[in-house]
């Protein structure tokens, strides 16, 4: 670990009482910088400041050195350590993909949040004017449903196959601009043969600030249609 080491003098010192000790200071500072456990030093004379520099194991190690210096052990200097890190912060030069993936996922989430409010203004301006919705083959709506006026036609129709249609997302997945959501999708009449009871992976494709493309996969579409009404 790397430590960087101010050394700043202590209030009411002057540069004659530093210089007694400027001898003894540098006999042992050598061999810490000969061992490499000291690794820079500098010194500002305008402001009697000296920058050490130390790579060691652990803290203490750095404690143990700074003590063995003549002028801290007389109280000349105030001493603050700096452990230095690496610099997190260059991370986010490669977190691109990380901040699309929250702003895609937020979209996503929204109109997840926006269904369950039956708040359908919320859900639509999410949408693209041209959002294209496909369904399985297999259900009673299904083909392509495109634009703000087949969103909710579809939606419509899912409610009058399925009453009391609900849909709760369990898991988001994001890459680029696609989120696949694992849903859990549940509707029909409680008192009939078969009920809708299922996991569905919903895939989304987004743009910006709004999801362009929805293409449900039911896990056994065929079961879903029989539970239509």
């Amino acid at each position: 670990m790397r430590f960087l080491a101010l050394l700043k003098p202590a209030p009411g010192t002057s540069p004659q009482d530093f210089a007694p000790l400027i001898v003894d200071e540098e006999r042992a500072l050598w061999p810490m910088y000969r061992d490499g456990v000291l690794r820079e030093m500098h010194f500002d004379s305008a402001k009697l400041l000296a920058t050490l520099v130390f790579e060691v194991d652990a803290q203490t190690d750095v404690e143990a050195a700074l003590h063995a210096l003549p002028m801290v052990r007389a109280g000349l200097f105030h001493v603050e350590l700096v452990r230095q890190g690496a610099w997190t912060p260059l991370e986010a030069l490669f977190r691109a993909d990380a901040a699309e993936e929250s702003a895609a996922v937020a979209v996503v989430r929204g109109i997840y949040d926006a269904v369950a409010r039956s708040d359908w203004d919320g859900v639509l301006a999410r949408l693209h004017a041209d959002v294209l919705c496909e369904q399985s083959s297999a259900l009673p709506f299904a083909g392509v449903w495109r634009g703000h006026d087949g969103f909710q036609r579809m939606g419509a129709a899912i409610f009058r196959a399925w009453p009391n249609f609900t849909v709760e997302p369990l898991a988001f997945a994001q890459a680029g601009d696609v989120v696949l959501v694992l849903t859990r999708v549940k509707g029909g009449d409680p008192a009939a043969a078969a009920v809708l009871d299922q996991t569905m992976i919903e895939f989304w494709k987004v743009e910006g600030a709004q999801a362009t493309e929805c293409r449900p996969f039911y896990f056994d579409p065929v079961i879903a249609a029989q539970s239509a009404a």
